[in-house]
């Protein structure tokens, strides 16, 4: 059986298909001969499905009543007024082991338009990290209801860098690729996989600090958002304590490292905890218009509209005779002027 996410459906017009996805709305109704039907709205990090659960399947008791849920569903795909849609084949809730991708399961419609980018990202990031134990931490942090309400929407601050909503995706995902080219090959394969997760986590903690929205969850005085980072992933790192100690000193050294104030860090311990903390330089710096262009343009304004400076005016070259001529009847003129202006100016002198 064919797996496909939410936008790949369309290739699969007549097909039964099966994948992951999350189930945020259920309706029964009753069709005009009285007969019940219930309407299911799945979602994920690619688009939305309207799915119909007929009697005749006999499912209309096993689909799960919560919402919103991550659930496997079997479906025949079909096309109703050239609207995809599909038929429930078959459905099943998800334990949080069984989940393959959690960020694969975040809701598209959820997340504005300029993040998406960064969702689809964050999906090729956890499908790629090489660490099985890593990838079901990042998919339990994922799943954490504090956490996925709003990773899609939340701001990367209120009016400093990435200050739009989906901002803190974006400035996380873009600190955990910078993290991961400045790493390179000098890394293991492991300690470039800690850095990069800690780059990503690094400002979670600004879902309670910063919100979404144009007022703070929690006053910044009461709150910071490198101390709620810890705090919010503080359930997640026990459980990964507990399966590998040695990858959960990395990333909870790397979070405390950043948790402290910049002149109190000192040297880190960790390199990686260094190339987190460049690579979030680096990105607010991209940000906040740092580029060579954006210095030339307060620097040179002339190359705000795209005007090249003027060349200077080229000097017609001179003869020796005409230059030492030049200069004898400039000397000359000039003292007359000095004498015209102060004519005792020369008496003082040789006196």
């Amino acid at each position: 059986m064919n797996t496909a996410s939410i936008q790949q459906l369309e290739q699969h017009v007549g097909q039964t298909v099966s994948g992951q996805y999350t189930l945020t709305g259920v309706d029964e109704r009753t069709t005009q001969f009285g007969d019940r039907y219930k309407t299911l709205r799945l979602v994920d990090y690619s688009g939305q499905l309207r799915v119909f659960a007929w009697p005749n399947a006999g499912l209309l008791d096993c689909v799960p009543v919560k919402t919103p849920t991550p659930v496997r569903a079997e479906l025949y795909v079909r096309r109703l007024h050239g609207e995809v849609i599909a038929n429930l084949q078959g459905i099943h809730e998800l334990e949080s082991h069984e989940i393959e991708n959690a960020a694969a399961l975040l809701s598209f419609d959820a997340c504005p338009p300029d993040a998406r980018p960064a969702l689809a990202k964050l999906v090729e990031f956890v499908r790629g990290l090489e660490s099985e134990l890593l990838r079901v931490f990042l998919n339990r942090t994922l799943l954490d209801p504090r956490i996925a309400a709003g990773i899609t929407t939340c701001k990367g601050s209120q009016c400093h860098h990435h200050r739009e909503r989906g901002g803190l995706l974006m400035h996380s995902i873009e600190v955990a690729e910078i993290a991961r080219d400045m790493a390179g090959c000098r890394l293991n394969p492991l300690e470039r996989a800690i850095t990069q997760v800690a780059a990503f986590l690094h400002d979670l903690g600004k879902l309670r600090a910063v919100g979404s929205g144009s007022v703070r969850p929690v006053h910044y005085l009461l709150a910071s958002h490198e101390s709620q980072t810890v705090r919010m992933l503080d359930p997640h790192l026990e459980w990964l304590r507990a399966r590998s100690p040695e990858i959960a000193a990395g990333l909870n050294y790397t979070l405390e490292f950043l948790a402290q104030a910049p002149s109190e860090r000192g040297h880190a311990r960790f390199v990686g905890a260094d190339l987190v903390s460049a690579a979030d330089r680096f990105s607010a710096a991209l940000a906040n218009r740092k580029r060579l262009a954006d210095l030339l343009a307060k620097t040179l304004p002339s190359r705000r509209a795209g005007v090249e400076t003027a060349p200077p005016q080229s000097i017609p070259s001179l003869s020796p005779h005409e230059t030492a001529q030049t200069y004898s009847q400039s000397g000359r003129s000039s003292r007359r002027h000095t004498q015209h202006r102060n004519p005792n100016l020369c008496k003082g002198a040789l006196q």
